[in-house]
C-alpha cells in the first residue's frame, strides 16, 4: 500500500506541467501528503462501517464532496456493498435549529470571536442573518443600543461583536424572533433528513473531517427531538476534543493523547480541509 501510494503520488506530480511555483507546491502537498492521509482515513471508515454492519454512509457537505468521490473509487475497487450519499448540512443549517434558542455555545459556533469559522469580520446583516432574524425585526433593539448609527453592512469591531452577542442573549425582541425561526427551521431540516433516508431502518453512518464534532452533536439533538436514531459518526480529526466523555462522540482513527498532539502538530484537519473545498457555497436548508 505504501509503495502504491508513493507511486501514485509521483505519477500525479509528474503529470502536472506548470511553471507556477504556488500551483506546483499545492500539487506536491496534495499528492504527497493530503491524498495518502485521506485515503487512509477512508479505508478506516469503510473497514469500520463494514465491521459495524453499516449499509449507508453520508458524507456531509462541503468537505464531503471530494471525500465521497474518493470513497466511491475505493468501494468499487474493493467490491463493497455500501451505499454512499452526499448530505447537505452546515453549522448555519443545523446548530441553531438543534438548540432551539440563542445560547453561548450557539453564538460560539455561528459568530465566533476568534474567526474559527474562517470569517474575520461580521456586519449587522450577517450577524442577525445567522439566526434568521431580518434587519427589520432587529431594528427596534438596535435603536436602543450603540449600534443606532451603524450601517447594516459595515464591518463590526471586536468589541462591538462582543456587545452584540451579549445583546442577542438578553434583548427580548430579536430573541423571540430568533427562537421562532429556529423551531421553524428545525421542521425543514428534519423533513430533509427523512427525505434522505434517516429513520428508514437502514444502519447508517456519518462521515466528516471535523474539528470539534459540532455538526455531529447538533445532528444528535435534531434527531433526538424527532425520536430518530443517531447514526454512527466517523471523523478524521477532533481538535482537542478526543475525550471519550464527550457525548455524543464520533469515532476517530486515532483516539489517544499522543495522536491528538500529532494531529495538532501536523494541523492535519486544516491540511485536509484545504484540499477538500467543494464547488458549491455553504449549504442552507435544502427544500425537501
Amino acid at each position: 500500500m505504501a509503495a502504491s501510494l508513493a507511486g501514485a503520488g509521483r505519477l500525479t506530480r509528474l503529470s502536472m506541467t506548470t511553471d507556477d511555483e504556488h500551483q506546483r507546491a499545492l500539487t506536491d502537498v496534495t499528492a504527497g501528503v493530503a491524498a495518502p492521509l485521506l485515503i487512509g482515513f477512508l479505508l478506516w471508515v469503510l473497514k469500520n462501517a463494514q465491521r459495524n454492519g453499516v449499509s449507508r454512509l453520508y458524507f456531509i457537505a462541503r468537505d464531503g464532496q471530494v471525500l465521497i468521490r474518493m470513497a466511491q473509487v475505493l468501494v468499487d475497487r474493493l467490491g463493497l456493498k455500501i451505499e454512499l450519499r452526499y448530505l447537505y448540512g452546515s453549522r448555519l443549517a443545523w446548530v441553531f435549529p438543534a438548540a432551539g434558542k440563542v445560547t453561548i455555545p450557539v453564538l460560539d459556533a455561528l459568530v465566533p470571536l476568534d474567526g474559527s469559522d474562517g470569517r474575520q469580520h461580521f456586519t449587522l446583516t450577517q450577524f442577525f442573518g445567522r439566526f434568521g432574524v431580518t434587519c427589520e425585526a432587529a431594528l427596534l433593539a438596535l435603536l436602543q443600543t450603540l449600534f443606532a448609527a451603524r450601517g447594516w453592512d459595515d464591518d463590526l469591531a471586536h468589541d462591538e461583536l462582543v456587545m452584540l452577542r451579549s445583546m442577542a442573549l438578553q434583548h427580548p425582541l430579536p430573541e423571540r424572533a430568533a427562537d421562532a425561526q429556529a423551531l421553524a427551521t428545525r421542521v425543514d431540516v428534519l423533513d430533509y433528513l427523512r427525505q434522505e433516508g434517516f429513520g428508514d431502518q437502514e444502519s447508517i453512518g456519518i462521515v466528516d473531517l471535523g474539528t470539534g464534532a459540532t455538526l455531529y452533536r447538533a445532528l444528535a439533538r435534531l434527531l433526538d427531538s424527532a425520536s430518530l436514531p443517531l447514526p454512527a459518526g466517523y471523523y478524521f480529526a477532533s481538535a482537542g476534543s478526543t475525550s471519550p466523555t464527550m457525548t455524543p462522540a464520533p469515532d476517530l482513527p486515532l483516539r489517544c493523547q499522543r495522536a491528538d498532539r500529532l494531529l495538532r502538530a501536523l494541523r492535519a484537519d486544516r491540511l485536509s480541509r484545504g484540499r477538500c473545498s467543494a464547488d458549491h457555497g455553504r449549504s442552507a436548508v435544502p427544500t425537501p
